[in-house]
């Protein structure tokens, strides 16, 4: 595996990464039971759809000789302790809400660039999930 070459293979990694501490934070409140129960099933559906994606953008990543990023672990810690403070449902609920926005902001400025088709289809993919998650989480307040 080799060092990140160019823009798309940065896009990519970053994506990975900010996908992989997502997963981290709600497993983390599931595994806590610390999540209300109006969000404890969307974050559930939310995490076990998420694996999927994330495993298509680490194919994408090793399709160009680059290994995927786990992501920071600590980050996703401490967003997680935010999450408790908050947890109320409502509250709880518009913080996911904005967690899933930042990415979505992040595939926004990753889709400018011109990509494959295997690529391509990986992020479109990637963009449904995101606006499903941001639904399902935005539904729970």
């Amino acid at each position: 595996m080799s060092l990140i070459r160019d823009d798309d293979e940065a896009c990519l990694v970053e994506l990975h990464a900010q996908g992989s501490e997502l997963l981290e934070r709600y497993r983390e409140l599931l595994d806590d039971e610390a999540a209300p129960p109006a969000l404890a099933g969307p974050l559930r559906d939310v995490a076990e759809a998420r694996g999927p994606q994330l495993a298509a953008l680490a194919e994408r990543l090793r399709a160009r000789d680059v290994l995927p990023s786990a992501g920071d672990p600590d980050r996703a810690f401490v967003q997680v302790l935010g999450d408790l403070v908050g947890a109320e449902a409502g509250t709880l609920a518009d913080r996911l809400v904005e967690a899933e926005s930042r990415w979505a902001d992040t595939l926004a400025d990753a889709r400018a660039i011109d990509w494959s088709a295997d690529d391509r289809a990986a992020l479109e993919a990637l963009a449904r999930h995101i606006e499903s998650s941001r639904q399902r989480f935005a539904d729970a307040r």
